[in-house]
């Protein structure tokens, strides 16, 4: 396992790169060139309702994996699937698998309103 930050270079051919979108994706930078989508066979993001942002489709696009006949499987998660800007994970993910609504969760027990 490798992690693609700051001063920490992944090895283009390992077995494991973490790396978060604004280290990978950035357009002043080469590093996401380095990482051929022949070598991946799955991403996962943490936080899945940033990927309608540009930075995102940009690197999602590097990797390909929004083509229906892609190799790599794109797997995301998210506590939050609403997007100030309404814009919608579809274009990126074919389902949502699971969801839970706040209301949902409110009820039981899982979430609680803070308040003095």
């Amino acid at each position: 396992m490798d992690i693609e930050q700051a001063e920490n270079y992944a090895r283009s051919n390992a077995d494991v790169v973490v790396a978060s979108i604004p280290t990978i994706a950035r357009r002043s930078s080469n590093r996401l060139a380095k990482f051929d989508p022949k070598h991946f066979k799955l991403i996962i993001i943490d936080e899945a309702h940033h990927t309608p942002a540009n930075s995102y489709l940009w690197a999602l696009d590097h990797f390909g994996v929004l083509n229906k006949d892609s190799h790599i499987l794109l797997w995301g998660c998210s506590a939050t699937l609403n997007r100030p800007d309404f814009r919608s994970l579809e274009p990126v993910f074919e389902e949502i698998a699971y969801h839970k609504g706040l209301k949902e969760l409110m009820e039981e027990g899982w979430y609680v309103i803070f308040s003095f």
